[in-house]
């Protein structure tokens, strides 16, 4: 029957992409530890400008710095909120902050999504 067959198949593809998800972790880590390596190195001696050409490879690799903000989590938003309404002198800034984290809370859109799930 075609249906279990698509389960057969499924859980083949399934098994597939587990065994190559922990392969790339394993050169992820790998990567990691050469980025460290060559990063240092460049710090170190003040390279950080050049650009590094590798004919070999066909390719350019630079030295680039930049910022990641942190998540929008909802202690972080509640505190943001709470400092804002003390800084205003609003009335009850707890209440206040409390009651538009959770207006946020409830008017974020949801998105159903279907998907099989193996145990």
């Amino acid at each position: 029957m075609k249906f279990e067959r698509n389960i057969v198949e499924w859980i083949k593809l399934d098994d597939r992409i587990n065994t190559l998800n922990k392969e790339l972790k394993s050169l992820r880590e790998n990567r990691n530890n050469y980025s460290n390596d060559i990063i240092n190195h460049i710090v170190d001696n003040s390279m950080e400008k050049k650009v590094f050409q590798l004919t070999d490879n066909n390719t350019n690799i630079q030295y680039v710095k930049s910022n990641t903000y942190g998540s929008l989590t909802n202690q972080y938003l509640h505190n943001c909120f709470l400092q804002y309404f003390k800084e205003k002198n609003i009335e009850n800034p707890e209440i206040n902050a409390d009651m538009l984290l959770d207006y946020i809370k409830v008017n974020r859109s949801i998105t159903e999504k279907e998907y099989l799930k193996r145990n």
